[in-house]
């Protein structure tokens, strides 16, 4: 049986892999002009509800259990095999001085399978986005003896990565005493190792009014990737028992965790078209002469040291606080030769979940749901006329229990379907700029069995 949901989840993966590269862009953002797009934001629909919120997030101690890529060093908490998948929706509107647009996407953002290995690792590997570039921007100009001169700017397009990642608890021993063993004991340690692929376009044309005998004239630059880069992370937690009585329950559990994304100098292969064309019947476009093609030049996009902290506090299983603080060094990014203006940033972001009660079976439905609450704030890696495009958001929702306990041993397994929600705004309407008001919604499932493990009787 096992041998049939595994060959079924791997099927599932390579279609979903297909169906992935096509899938549109989730993003409309005139800022993913920038650089190699929107940066995918880390986590799944369990982080994304607390804020993204996800350094020092450790799965809880029975199931369900969840896969925290974000921080591989959380692969060592996995006691079942967890299969996680999800999709989102993002509605915006779009503000700039006396336009509003909306806009909405949607597309299939995550797909991962994790995995315990012995009492010690884990290890965990899927399919993740990393950035999307999807946006078009018109702007018109009055130029003397010429008239309406108008520029358009669209993109499209984005990068996905593959990763697997393994972790270790390489001082553990379940029968550790003192406080000092004992935190060394639960020491975990885990990396990831990417690979980045995928293409974005990025396209200006400048369009003169009929009737002047002037062709408009049009730039298309087309850049591939493919490259790898890794991070890594650390997370110890102890345990504090107040009163010196109390079950294992009862006890505050305190997390430290640590993340870095090392630099990277990712290939790159860009091929840029500049034409001249008219317009035809239903805005066709007629090419009338190609000015120049620079094909397939090789360079290098380097991408930033970012790295991060983390706390968690959980009150036995019901209540969970985590807070996160992340430095993004921008300012060492580069894409080919190009000046860059990018700024270092900071991230930001708080959250909690709340279980009513996990300690029966018999408990009703709502008790055994997990409330989530967040918050994130981001100042933003790029400026646009002197002023920081920041991004912040507030965030929440659910876990809900699928199905009926399974019980393997002495362990409870079951499955959740993970809802999200997010309303933020990102960029400014200063200095003519264009702000961004968004609702984003994540459904995320996320199946726990025991796989890979050898059967005694058939």
């Amino acid at each position: 049986m096992h041998r049939k949901i595994t060959k079924a989840v791997c099927f599932g993966f390579f279609v979903l892999l297909q169906f992935y590269t096509r899938a549109q862009s989730p993003t409309a953002s005139p800022y993913s002009r920038f650089g190699i797009g929107e940066i995918e934001k880390k986590g799944f629909g369990q982080i994304t509800a607390m804020g993204g919120s996800y350094i020092a997030l450790v799965n809880d101690t029975s199931s369900p259990l969840y896969i925290n890529t974000g921080n591989p060093a959380s692969y060592t908490s996995l006691k079942s095999t967890v299969f996680e998948v999800g999709a989102q929706n993002t509605y915006s509107t779009f503000y700039s001085p006396g336009q509003n647009v909306n806009k909405n996407n949607t597309t299939l953002n995550y797909i991962s399978l994790g995995f315990p290995i012995k009492h010690r690792g884990g290890g965990a590997f899927g399919l993740l986005p990393f950035s999307n570039v999807g946006y078009k921007v018109t702007h018109q100009n009055e130029v003397p003896t010429i008239g309406t001169v108008t520029e358009q700017y669209e993109g499209s397009g984005g990068l996905n990565q593959l990763f697997l990642g393994l972790a270790v608890r390489p001082f553990y021993h379940p029968h550790k005493k003192g406080f000092l063993r004992k935190a060394v004991s639960n020491l975990s340690m885990g990396a990831n190792g990417y690979y980045v692929f995928g293409n974005f376009n990025n396209t200006g044309r400048l369009i003169y009014p009929d009737g002047l005998g002037i062709y408009n004239t049009k730039r298309s630059k087309d850049t591939q990737v493919n490259d790898t880069y890794a991070s890594a992370g650390m997370q110890m937690h102890f345990d504090i028992d107040s009163l010196g009585k109390r079950d294992l329950q009862d006890n505050v559990r305190i997390t430290f965790g640590y993340t870095v994304s090392l630099p990277a100098n990712m290939h790159a292969s860009a091929t840029t078209v500049g034409t001249t064309f008219i317009y035809g019947t239903f805005q066709r476009e007629y090419t009338r002469d190609t000015m120049f093609i620079d094909n397939g030049i090789s360079g290098r996009i380097k991408l930033p040291l970012m790295h991060g902290v983390g706390l968690a506090i959980k009150k036995g299983d019901r209540f969970t606080l985590l807070a996160d603080a992340e430095y993004q060094q921008w300012s060492s990014y580069r894409f080919y030769n190009e000046v860059n203006t990018f700024k270092n940033s900071m991230r930001y972001s708080i959250g909690a979940q709340f279980v009513p009660s996990r300690a029966t079976i018999s408990t009703s439905y709502f008790k055994r749901m997990h409330y989530r609450l967040g918050a994130r704030y981001s100042d933003g890696f790029l400026e646009v006329k002197n002023k920081r495009i920041n991004d912040y958001a507030v965030t929440a929702g659910f876990g809900l229990p699928v199905g009926r306990y399974k019980f393997i041993g002495k362990e409870r397994i079951i499955s959740f379907v993970n809802l999200s929600f997010e309303y933020g705004q990102a960029g400014t309407l200063q200095n003519n700029l264009i702000q961004q008001k968004y609702v984003r919604a994540v459904v995320g499932f996320t199946f726990n069995d025991r796989w890979f493990i050898k059967t005694k009787y058939d």
